[in-house]
């Protein structure tokens, strides 16, 4: 099996949000999409990315986006950890230049 791996990452310095931007008519990533399923070379063509909004148009484009359900839980569990007492605790310590006094909830 030949598979074409396309890293696609969500954050760029110089260009933001450059892979979904459009291009002679359609977003970038999906001419790198097209190139791959039209060179004959690859059986599957897969995108790699951390951005859910990539990998919508990755997946309308024709590619497989099999890391989306570890992005989605890496999200929510990001999404607890930002609602704990202690992130709190951290965020309001570096503000006021304190030492953060975590309880471990």
């Amino acid at each position: 099996m030949r598979i074409a791996v396309i890293p696609a990452r969500g954050g760029s310095k110089r260009i933001p949000r450059k892979n979904i931007k459009s291009f002679c008519g359609k977003p970038i990533i999906a001419w790198s999409i097209a190139a791959a399923h039209g060179s004959g070379c690859f059986d599957r063509v897969i995108v790699s990315t951390d951005d859910a909004e990539i990998a919508g148009v990755a997946r309308d484009a024709g590619a497989e986006v099999p890391f989306e359900s570890s992005l989605a839980i890496e999200r929510e569990l990001q999404q607890q950890l930002f609602q704990s007492e202690d992130a709190k605790e951290g965020l309001a310590a570096y503000v006021e230049k304190r030492t953060p006094n975590f309880k471990g909830r």
